[in-house]
């Protein structure tokens, strides 16, 4: 469960099981994290600046030193920051038990009696953060599309804060009626789940 004052994922009153932050500044923030974005238009894309829409980039001030102070680099004349990981203020975190993944290292998924899943918060850095709800490691992060023209801002010396990725997550399970998903990547048995978030008063991502 979380802490609602510290955000911090406890095990047992009063044991932290682990801090986000600090597991979060353990990873390289090229190498060890796994970041995508969208184009606006439905496509997934990895968050790199060779990956980046022209109106993306545009929205950067087209400097790719921006994309890797986003993934946590700190980058002379932009400003410092203690963490890589944002705040995470009103937006709940949320597990996911059912995720599709062997969680607790039996070669077996979803199986009856698994504790551990993928806990979903979103972060003012601009991000959907999902962490292994076990370990603390992020699994991946979202940035939506719809906070590209505002990512600049965090970069500001004198930056104001502001709220991005700030509601709180919800899971839905899809069904699929028709067409061929084998080669998807998506779990499609009927018990997969897929994670849909929200900016605060932003609308769909």
């Amino acid at each position: 469960r979380s802490n609602p004052i510290t955000g911090e994922i406890l095990k047992e009153e009063p044991h932290v099981k682990w801090h986000a932050r600090d597991k979060l500044q353990e990873a390289d923030w090229n190498t060890g994290r796994r970041i995508i974005t969208s184009n606006g238009m439905g496509t997934g894309l990895v968050f790199s600046y060779s990956n980046l829409t022209t109106g993306q980039k545009a929205a950067l001030e087209n400097n790719s030193s921006a994309v890797d102070y986003i993934r946590g680099k700190e980058v002379s004349g932009f400003r410092s920051r203690e963490k890589k990981l944002g705040d995470i203020v009103h937006s709940a975190p949320l597990l996911v038990v059912k995720d599709g993944k062997d969680n607790d290292g039996d070669s077996l998924v979803d199986e009856p009696g698994e504790v551990s899943g993928t806990i979903f918060a979103g972060g003012n850095d601009g991000m959907l953060h999902a962490f292994n709800a076990e370990t603390g490691v992020e699994r991946f992060a979202y940035i939506p599309h719809l906070v590209f023209d505002h990512l600049m801002n965090l970069t500001d010396i004198d930056y104001q804060h502001r709220f991005y990725v700030d509601a709180t997550p919800y899971a839905k399970a899809l069904y699929f009626a028709a067409g061929d998903m084998s080669h998807d990547g998506i779990d499609n048995d009927n018990d997969g789940t897929i994670d849909a978030l929200d900016s605060n008063g932003s609308g769909t991502p």
